[in-house]
């Protein structure tokens, strides 16, 4: 009889984590609800441009600090995946119809990268937004103070040469522009 009540405890007990559960969830949800609204009032107007500069596992500042290499592993970016994905969520319902929204991380994990945007697009209609290139406009700014900066980066990039050649490092030069 004692083994009966204690399985029937045992049980009646699991009942109530579950349903605690359940409400931990509702709750939740509740709580992101309300956050989306408030998002969406200080938003109402939109704005012309949006930069969605993500928190992320750095693993693309490897050129920097040589061991994140050493010592990588996807967990970061998967735990980083729903934060990253909640932000621009956010951006893209702050953004006035026909703006921008720039999403940024310093990683090369497609987890934090394509994985968000691809996610965050296939929650809107279609056509309601377009993934493209950085706008010419951008474009030629970013090379204008490329070009103008080019002799201070020369030599911070000769600086940061003999420091890695010490150390027993090749340092390469960055990639100012790709094709994606």
């Amino acid at each position: 009889s004692s083994s009966s009540s204690s399985s029937s405890s045992s049980s009646a007990s699991r009942g109530e984590q579950s349903r605690k559960r359940g409400r931990a969830a509702e709750e939740e949800e509740e709580a992101r609800q309300e956050e989306d609204e408030e998002v969406q009032e200080e938003g109402e107007e939109g704005f012309d441009r949006v930069l969605v500069d993500a928190p992320c596992s750095g693993d693309g500042t490897i050129r920097k600090a040589a061991d994140i290499l050493r010592r990588w592993t996807p967990t970061p970016g998967l735990r980083l995946h729903g934060i990253q994905l909640n932000l621009l969520r956010n951006a893209l319902k702050v953004v006035k119809v026909g703006g921008t929204v720039v999403y940024s991380t310093c990683s090369f994990n497609p987890v934090e990268n394509e994985a968000v945007v691809a996610a965050a697009l296939s929650e809107l209609p279609p056509g309601c937004c377009e993934l493209g290139d950085v706008p010419a406009a951008m474009a030629s700014t970013l090379r204008e103070e490329d070009e103008a900066g080019k002799d201070e980066q020369d030599e911070d990039d000769d600086e940061d040469a003999e420091e890695a050649a010490e150390e027993g490092l090749k340092l390469r030069r960055g990639l100012r522009t790709w094709k994606v």
